[in-house]
């Protein structure tokens, strides 16, 4: 059985369908998850 993990989700926006971060405890990366037509939004908003 794999160990147990916390997982936290911050929604940006107030908005729990637009962007959402995911970080996981003990884990050097995160992830970022949101919907397609977003995309050209958040990819202005990255550069």
């Amino acid at each position: 059985m794999a160990d147990p993990y916390t997982i936290k989700i911050h929604i940006l926006n107030g908005d729990p369908e637009s962007v959402r971060i995911i970080d996981r405890m003990n884990w050097t990366g995160q992830g970022i998850a949101f919907p397609r037509e977003e995309w050209p939004n958040i990819r202005n908003d990255l550069t």
